[in-house]
């Protein structure tokens, strides 16, 4: 039996027991928005794997897909304190991930077809087996998080996923 290298990143949807920042984060299925009281930045992003023409696909059926299809609609959030950043001494591929990622942590009320172990990362080939892909603006994304949230005592931040 194949072993997952990423059961630890799924859970129990829950609520952080801490505070909830005032930065928003919003992903439409082309855009990833990242909102503060003050200011918001925009980047391309995609979702799930493109088809043959390279489209993506973010039905409700498509949603249901593992392995391939987007991030299922609903909430989300993530701590910015796991914010996990490749090291240059690691040998990890950085194409498909790229040099940063996050783990997305689901809400009680979505629903996600049995589906996890999301996160917000980047790479250098759009497409993803159902996270949240920022492609070659990933590091830009992490800067302005790091920005907007600073040394903030809250620790998560709401993720929006609305197609």
């Amino acid at each position: 039996m194949p072993q997952d290298r990423y059961a630890h990143e799924r859970g129990d949807p829950a609520v952080p027991q801490c505070g909830r920042s005032p930065v928003h984060i919003l992903f439409d299925g082309r855009t990833l928005t990242l909102r503060g009281p003050r200011l918001q930045y925009s980047w391309s992003a995609v979702s799930g794997r493109p088809d043959a023409r390279g489209n993506f696909d973010y039905s409700a059926e498509r949603q249901r897909l593992g392995g391939e299809g987007p991030i299922p609609a609903g909430e989300y959030w993530i701590n910015p304190a796991e914010l996990w950043e490749r090291s240059w001494y690691r040998y990890d591929q950085a194409a498909p991930w790229g040099d940063y990622r996050v783990t997305l942590h689901v809400m009680p009320a979505t629903v996600t077809h049995r589906r996890g172990g999301f996160f917000i990362h980047g790479g250098s080939t759009p497409g993803s087996a159902g996270c949240i892909d920022l492609t070659n603006d990933m590091r830009r994304f992490v800067a302005r998080l790091r920005e907007m949230v600073g040394p903030s005592p809250d620790c998560f931040v709401t993720v929006t996923v609305r197609y």
